[in-house]
């Protein structure tokens, strides 16, 4: 899950808490701090799997693949594909 609210929700504290303490404890948002552990994964699981991105994306609860690359190359500058083959050597 990528939603900061929710986790504040399963923290039975505001966003603006949960937001609040992330800063202090990681100098990150939330979200910032969401996303960085997301790229983590995905990159991982790129490194170690032979799935497609399709299948990533799907584990990694995406929408779709399209939405999955995007976001992807967003936090990375460049696609899931060759990030797999640079890692894959």
């Amino acid at each position: 899950i990528r939603d900061a609210s929710w986790y504040a929700e399963q923290s039975a504290t505001t966003y603006k808490t949960l937001n609040h303490i992330c800063k202090l404890a990681t100098h990150l948002t939330a979200k910032q701090l969401i996303d960085a552990y997301t790229i983590i994964e995905v990159k991982r699981l790129l490194a170690i799997s032979k799935n497609a991105n399709q299948q990533i994306a799907y584990e990694l609860g995406f929408d779709d693949a399209s939405n999955f690359v995007k976001y992807f190359k967003r936090h990375t500058s460049e696609t899931p594909t060759h990030f797999q083959k640079r890692a894959k050597g």
